[in-house]
């Protein structure tokens, strides 16, 4: 199966891909380092698990508890097997080439071994995925236009997302935070220097860090970090509340686990954009075409398959609020907590 045959089957494949990945020798194949695969093996969230299994396919029990099925003659799916985080191609999600390096490792045949010097010679002569191609695309859209479109009335996101953040920021009895996708700092108001000790805003545009860097010049709990939470969640620190509004879908939701692990909070509050009209993601206004890049990145949420990959990672549901929006566009907030650690 070359990769032009490869394509076509996962785009015919009837799951959403937000929730599987390419693995092993497919990923090789799309990545241009072999000609072709035999057959395709997928990663997929826990989400996606449950409903092969409530679809009536067989699996088997891995050595570490997860599921592995069988569909039709060619592809496998492996339950939550991914290292590293994923790179998209093509529009199709596929492991990055260190988590490849790294699962390779680990299943440790000699013709891993082989694909693993493969790898790196393809590394040596095109350099990694991101050093090749294009910026992330929140890297490329102002801030202007940004929160010129999000505030418009036809749109309203701006607005909405303000006074939800005010609740965000209320909820919980702790002293740190953690913003994810903060962009201008919209919200970052309502963080009330007597509750709280630190505030960090997080983002992968600088140049939207030095607009709240400049809006909060005055509120000293505000500590603005640079990163790419799909490579650079290790650069993250620890915080007790981490409120991730509008984020996950640009980075899916096995980046955002990863980050999840790493930060470790005790109550995790997220805002997701549910399109109940089934149109377009962007609503429609004189700066759409600033978010044209965007489709390349862009994940759809669901919220059933948001909380199992929440509780996978350790966290119950505690709290679902939804605002409705014009355009038959809907927020929902939708907050979970470290089990076992802490009762509200």
């Amino acid at each position: 199966m070359n990769k032009a045959e490869m394509t076509a089957k996962l785009k015919a494949f009837p799951y959403d891909p937000a929730e599987y990945w390419v693995i092993t020798g497919g990923a090789m194949v799309l990545y241009g380092i072999r000609e072709e695969t035999a057959d395709i093996d997928l990663g997929c969230t826990t989400a996606l698990a449950e409903r092969l299994e409530q679809e009536g396919y067989l699996y088997k029990v891995t050595s570490d508890g997860n599921r592995w099925f069988k569909i039709g003659e060619d592809i496998e799916v492996f339950e939550n097997w991914l290292y590293d985080t994923t790179e998209q191609i093509c529009g199709i999600p596929v492991i990055s080439l260190q988590g490849l390096i790294e699962m390779k490792k680990q299943i440790g045949r000699e013709k891993d071994f082989r694909d693993i010097r493969l790898i790196r010679d393809y590394l040596a002569r095109n350099g990694k995925p991101g050093e090749r191609n294009e910026k992330n695309p929140w890297e490329e859209i102002s801030l202007d236009d940004y929160e010129n479109h999000m505030s418009l009335d036809s749109v309203r996101q701006l607005q909405t997302m303000n006074a939800m953040m005010k609740e965000q920021f209320e909820a919980y009895p702790v002293q740190t935070a953690m913003v994810l996708g903060v962009a201008g700092g919209n919200g970052i108001e309502h963080a009330r220097p007597e509750k709280y000790r630190t505030v960090y805003c997080v983002d992968i545009n600088e140049v939207y860090l030095q607009a709240v860097r400049e809006r909060f010049a005055r509120q000293p709990v505000v500590q603005c970090l640079r990163a790419d939470l799909t490579e650079e969640a290790d650069r993250l620190p620890r915080a007790e509340l981490v409120i991730a509004n509008l984020l996950i879908e640009y980075i899916g939701y096995p980046a955002f686990t990863k980050v999840i692990r790493k930060v470790d909070p005790d109550c995790v509050s997220c805002v997701i954009q549910i399109n109940t009209d089934g149109k377009n993601w962007v609503s429609d206004s004189p700066y759409l075409h600033a978010f044209d890049g965007l489709d390349r990145i862009h994940h759809q949420m669901e919220e059933g398959a948001l909380t199992a990959e929440m509780k996978q990672a350790g966290y119950e549901p505690v709290l679902r609020k939804a605002e409705a929006l014009p355009n038959g566009k809907a927020l929902v907030r939708l907050d979970y907590r470290k089990t076992g650690r802490w009762k509200w």
